[in-house]
């Protein structure tokens, strides 16, 4: 009986798998996807950091506002003494985590029920950047940990005075409080709640303690090394989450201001106000 098995072709056989020179074309042409891809998965992920971090703010500044309401609208200290002096040092962050302000007369970090905004943004990671790549806390606090949420308790800074100054004077118009700035002024005390600025990242402006070089710091949309001794030198933008008097929150560019006059860096524009000018 013959067979009804169709036979084989010993040709087509050899046919039926790649060549090795198809897996290596089709391997290369993976590899260029992937190099064209993966830029704009990394850009995703900067710009999801991005929103935590001023999603964060939000919740600050809606903090801000139950604190006004409960302290006859007065904004919150730049300093506070803490109920336990003994457990607020710098060290002893690791367990309990501070909110925003707190620096004692003593130069530790309060500790977190100390803080003025812990009873109405409980949440230690509402003051977390996740791009948070350390900087200068101040001049007392010794560089050495990864973030400046490790170190002090918060990746954000308090607008409430003592901004580094490169000249005398730092700012083309006198300032009303150069030392506490908003920290326990009315809220009438604003001239433009809009604009002003509450709080922000390390990267809106310069840092830099007597007899140090000034630095500038990146955390946004920065690779590599972040800190900068001149701001004109830095390859990135200074991209910085910052709060505002009326409660919004958004991503500025401060590159423009921190490098046309470096010296002069906290004067208005259109975007925001650093200081209440006394004239």
């Amino acid at each position: 009986m013959k067979s009804t098995h169709p036979r084989s072709d010993p040709a087509s056989e050899r046919r039926s798998g790649f060549t090795l020179i198809e897996l290596l074309v089709v391997i290369a042409i993976i590899g260029i996807l992937a190099s064209m891809l993966l830029p704009s998965l990394a850009g995703a992920k900067s710009r999801a950091q991005e929103t935590v971090c001023i999603n964060n703010l939000r919740q600050t500044g809606i903090g801000i506002i139950m604190y006004l309401a409960d302290h006859d609208h007065r904004y919150p200290a730049a300093h506070v003494i803490d109920r336990d002096p003994a457990n607020g040092a710098a060290l002893g962050l690791k367990d309990v985590r501070p909110t925003l302000g707190g620096r004692t007369a003593a130069s530790q970090f309060a500790q977190a029920q100390s803080r003025p905004l812990h009873r109405y943004v409980p949440n230690p990671n509402s003051f977390r950047c996740p791009m948070d790549k350390g900087g200068v806390v101040d001049c007392l606090t010794p560089a050495g940990e990864a973030s400046m949420w490790l170190t002090a308790g918060c990746s954000y800074r308090y607008n409430a005075g003592g901004l580094t100054k490169l000249a005398n004077p730092g700012t083309l118009r006198p300032e009303t409080d150069p030392l506490e700035g908003i920290g326990g002024k009315p809220e009438s005390w604003i001239p433009d709640p809009s604009v002003y600025i509450l709080a922000h990242e390390p990267a809106a402006r310069p840092w830099g303690c007597a007899g140090q070089q000034p630095v500038w710091v990146q955390w946004h949309r920065a690779k590599g090394r972040n800190s900068f001794t001149d701001p004109a030198l830095a390859p990135a933008t200074f991209a910085s989450a910052t709060l505002f008097g009326d409660g919004h929150a958004a991503i500025l560019n401060f590159s423009r201001a921190l490098t046309l006059d470096a010296f002069h860096p906290y004067e208005p524009t259109k975007d925001w106000t650093w200081y209440r000018s006394g004239e």
